[in-house]
């Protein structure tokens, strides 16, 4: 099979988790980056692939295989990256998307103090402390002694979305 392509813009955002699964998962992608001037043209032509996947990016091409929503992005590259190696359990995957579900809280908290109006990012920004400490709260009930969720050789793609949350100077 070819290798996949990751689209999405010259930045980290909703696109850094799939391409630190791709990464820490030795897979080879192409990683095709727009720039942010170029999203209203992106937009006005009816025929580019934002239009086919809900008018938005990260998108993932990959063969046949056309997915875009940065969760299905990121569970895709661990799954043919990172999951060949571990094989996780059901329970074990379940941990993953629980990590991506608090990412996306920590996203979603944070974003509301890039963007908006004045008014709209002052209040995300009075919001923040309590939002993140809620979520980080869990995030750290979840993990034991280890450095890692579950894995022992390496992080799994819960651990990759804490490091994103953590660590990204855009919010992933």
């Amino acid at each position: 099979m070819s290798k996949p392509e990751l689209i999405y813009f010259d930045g980290p955002g909703r696109g850094e988790l799939a391409r630190l699964a791709f990464s820490a998962g030795g897979v080879e992608f192409t990683d095709t980056r727009h720039a942010m001037a170029d999203w209203p043209k992106i937009l006005a032509d009816p025929e580019a692939l934002p239009h086919q996947f809900f008018g938005q990016m990260p998108i993932i091409l990959h063969g046949d295989v056309k997915l875009a929503q940065s969760v299905a992005l990121s569970n895709y590259a661990a799954d043919i990256g990172i999951n060949t190696k571990s094989n996780p359990t059901a329970a074990q995957r379940g941990l993953d998307n629980m990590m991506l579900g608090a990412h996306s809280d920590l996203q979603a908290a944070m974003y509301k103090v890039l963007f908006g109006s004045d008014d709209s990012k002052a209040a995300g920004k009075e919001a923040l402390p309590a939002a993140a400490a809620k979520t980080l709260k869990g995030i750290e009930g979840a993990y034991g002694e280890g450095p890692f969720l579950y894995r022992t050789d390496g992080p799994s793609l819960g651990d990759l979305a804490v490091f994103d949350a953590v660590t990204s100077p855009f919010p992933g």
